[in-house]
C-alpha cells in the first residue's frame, strides 16, 4: 500500500470515530436536557402561577396576600 492509501484509511477511520462520538453525545445530551427539563418545568409554572395569582388547574384567580 503506498502513503496515500494509508492516509485516506487514517482520515476514513478518524471520519467514522468522530461522526460516532457526535451520535452518542447528541443522544446523551438529549437525554440529560429532557431529564433537566422534567424536573424544572413543573417548579417554574407553579412559580409562575403564583406571580400571576392563576391556577393552571382549574382556571380561577386569587388575590395577593391571601394564602390557600
Amino acid at each position: 500500500m503506498t502513503v496515500v492509501h494509508w492516509l485516506a484509511f487514517i482520515i476514513g477511520g478518524l471520519t467514522v470515530v468522530f461522526l460516532t462520538g457526535y451520535a452518542l453525545g447528541r443522544r446523551v445530551g438529549y437525554r440529560q436536557g429532557m431529564r433537566k427539563a422534567k424536573a424544572t418545568v413543573p417548579l417554574e409554572l407553579r412559580a409562575c402561577a403564583h406571580e400571576l395569582g392563576h391556577c393552571p388547574i382549574c382556571d380561577t384567580m386569587w388575590h395577593e396576600g391571601v394564602s390557600g
